[in-house]
This record gives structure tokens, sequence and C-alpha cells, in this order.
């Protein structure tokens, strides 16, 4: 039997979407990351933003794909300088998680019902 692995799959948060002076930045978001990991992270969701715990940071920089270090100099310059920054991108964060989780959800009935050659609907 084959074994299928399934890889990580990761989409951008593109940064100018907040403010168009951060040009063409973007963080790296984990969108399939086991439940153990997504149930860290709702759990922990109100303190991501404002709780540097050891937790947090590592849980953040595996979602993001970036060190420890680098999470923790965001959180501390956007504590300092924008703090609805850090609140922007952890929202997006979530959001790109729970698009990719819905993906299939949609509209998977109805295509998976449609006879070969039948044209879409409206209401699909």
């Amino acid at each position: 039997m084959m074994r299928i692995e399934i890889p990580k799959i990761w989409k951008k948060i593109i940064l100018r979407e907040y403010a168009p002076e951060f040009g063409e930045g973007t963080i790296r978001v984990w969108v399939n990351p086991p439940r153990s990991t997504l149930e860290k992270l709702y759990k922990n969701g109100q303190q991501l933003k404002s709780e540097a715990t050891e937790e947090n940071l590592e849980l953040l920089a595996g979602i993001w794909d970036m060190s420890v270090e680098d999470v923790k100099e965001l959180m501390d310059a956007s504590a300092e300088n924008d703090p609805l920054f850090l609140t922007w991108i952890i929202i997006r964060t979530f959001k790109l998680i729970e698009e990719h989780r819905n993906l299939l959800k949609k509209n998977w009935m109805m295509e998976f019902l449609r006879q070969p050659g039948e044209e879409k609907r409206v209401s699909d």
C-alpha cells in the first residue's frame, strides 16, 4: 500500500493589506497544522497578542515559519509602535486557517453530484 504523507501547506499574509508602507512584505502561515496545534492556538487566542510566553512564542513561530526571536521582536515592536498590527496578523492567521479548512465544505456536494456536461446552476 502506498504511504501518503500530507505536506505542510503555506499561505501568505500580505502586509501591504494592513498598510501600503509594508511594501512586498509577507508572513507565511501554516494553514493545515495538526489538531493539537490548532487547539493550543485557539485556547491561547486572546493571550497571543499580549503575552509573550514561551509557549505562545513557539506556537506562533511554528505557525508563521519564523524563529522564536523574530516573533518576540515582532510582538515587542507592535506593542511599542502599532498594537493593532499584531492583532491584525493574528486575525488574518485564524482566517487563513479557517478558509483552508472550509475550502472543501463550500460546494463539494453539488460539484460531486453534477452529471458530466451539466451546466453550473446560478444557485451553485
